[in-house]
């Protein structure tokens, strides 16, 4: 198609989807020549936060909408370069005017990449068109009604993608910008593991899940293996935009007035869609929390980094069962549920007295849904370094009795474990060496002893923690942060 008026681009980034789409809807809408668009950014894949499961899915979600587009003839194309070198290019050759997207919560690389990428546009006066993102909202000063905005938002209908309406653009430049082929191989492999990405498959998980799985979600929300089943699995596809918040609160509500669905279950389900949301509105306030404490009194706390405990948490060998099926799990799949994420970071924080810092990017490369509006503010609510959350320090025998009681989930992921009769699977260093022998087990050679005391290191991070957040410094920073973060009923956050 010619471009005599000019062209739009549609920029696809964490909205991998072409339904409830308001950058595309708005495309349609207005009759230029469209361009779509989306980046394999360099800087990006290679930061620190990165893992190949991220992409593979994303490649996984770009195919899934390359077979829906090619049924209207339409192209959508997939570049290997950093946004603003692309751009630039791409005005040079286009007679490019506006630019339709998405707003991004992301890191501080897609933060400084977008205020780039605005300076050059608006130099080259082109529009740039955000639209705002699952009900957060930008340069919002504090919480007055946030919830009852993003209440409203999840009501409004939904963007109307017609497809067949669309005048398309298309760009030859873009075969000079491929995907390399050792990237390209690695991200085509189906790991079985994992869950996989695009908008058709968001909606199996989803429609599943609310027609059968959400049966015993409020019963299995917490356990390690029961979660897997019984709770959405959606994470992925809204981290991703494989489908959208309100998408899921209005499929969630149909669902929820059919006769034989649980209103318990899907009710507690849709506070779980709001707490989302708000942890991104946090960072989206203050994205300095993605290296800095968000409570600035808790800097004072000294906790020296350890490789050698630091890598035992990485590879599941610190000598709690619970721990270490959690880590195993999630290294191979991608996925635990909320409690033991929380668990996990409680663990390296408090009782091995690690700084959160250390520990953030290693599970933002774990988790396939890796959402940075969520991730941070989680780990630093989980680590105690908000000061108006109650600190919790979660005891990993006390969780592993309360949600893997059989021990069947520790057996699974700890096979070096699966001898151990129950009563002695969540703390085996109790096995006396008579024991030991008996079951062909020697704790220190089949399996670790642990890393830490349970006791004495609990007690002492709730003595430095509670000392911290009784000090002038803490409670001043904790009346900042309510003002900013949170409504008066909201000091004791739910997790996501």
């Amino acid at each position: 198609m010619t471009a005599n008026r000019g062209i739009q681009v549609v920029w696809f980034k964490r909205d991998l989807r072409l339904s409830d789409h308001a950058p595309l809807a708005e495309a349609i809408s207005s009759g230029l020549p469209t361009l779509l668009l989306y980046l394999f950014e360099p800087r990006i894949i290679e930061a620190e936060d990165s893992d190949n499961r991220h992409w593979r899915f994303v490649r996984q979600s770009l195919v899934d909408m390359h077979l829906r587009l090619r049924v209207h003839d339409l192209t959508l194309h997939v570049c290997y370069a950093d946004a603003l070198p692309l751009f630039r290019i791409l005005c040079a050759h286009l007679p490019i005017v506006r630019v339709l997207s998405h707003e991004e919560t992301g890191t501080r690389i897609t933060y400084d990449r977008d205020l780039a990428l605005g300076r050059y546009f608006k130099e080259k006066k082109i529009e740039w068109g955000e639209f705002q993102t699952n009900g957060v909202v930008r340069r919002l000063s504090d919480r007055g009604d946030w919830a009852e905005r993003w209440a409203h938002n999840m009501l409004q209908p939904q963007q109307n993608v017609e497809l067949v309406r669309l005048q398309h653009f298309s760009w030859d430049g873009a075969a000079d910008f491929r995907l390399p082929d050792h990237l390209k191989e690695t991200w085509s492999v189906n790991v079985q593991q994992f869950q996989k990405g695009g908008e058709t498959e968001a909606w199996r998980v989803l429609n599943d899940f609310l027609s059968r799985r959400h049966l015993g979600y409020s019963r299995n929300i917490s356990k390690p293996e029961g979660s897997r089943e019984h709770c959405s699995r959606i994470s992925p596809y809204l981290a991703w935009g494989n489908i959208s918040m309100r998408q899921v609160y209005q499929a969630m509500r149909a669902e929820t007035a059919k006769e034989g669905a649980s209103r318990r279950d899907l009710h507690q389900f849709q506070s779980r869609l709001y707490w989302h949301c708000h942890f991104i509105q946090k960072f989206e306030r203050e994205e300095r929390i993605e290296i800095e404490n968000l409570n600035r009194a808790f800097d004072s706390l000294d906790k020296p980094m350890r490789p050698d405990i630091i890598a035992a948490w990485e590879q599941g060998r610190t000598g709690y069962p619970l721990v270490d099926a959690v880590m195993r799990c999630l290294v191979h799949t991608g996925y635990i549920n909320f409690r033991m994420r929380a668990m996990l970071v409680s663990f390296f924080t408090q009782m091995l007295w690690q700084p959160w810092q250390a520990c953030s990017r290693f599970l933002a490369r774990q988790f396939l849904d890796y959402e940075p509006g969520i991730h941070y503010p989680q780990i630093q609510m989980q680590g105690c370094t908000t000061g108006v959350n109650t600190c919790r320090i979660y005891n990993p025998v006390k969780q592993s009795l309360d949600h893997d009681s059989g021990g069947h989930f520790i057996r699974r992921w700890v096979p070096e474990l699966a001898v151990i009769p129950t009563p002695f699977i969540h703390e085996p260093w109790k096995l006396t060496p008579i024991e030991q022998s008996m079951y062909a087990f020697e704790l220190g050679s089949h399996y670790p002893m642990p890393i830490v005391p349970l006791e004495t290191s609990m007690r002492h991070a709730r003595n430095q923690v509670h000392m911290v957040k009784k000090s002038t410094g803490a409670r001043q920073e904790a009346t900042r942060i309510r003002k900013v973060h949170v409504k008066l009923n909201d000091e004791n956050e739910q997790g996501q």
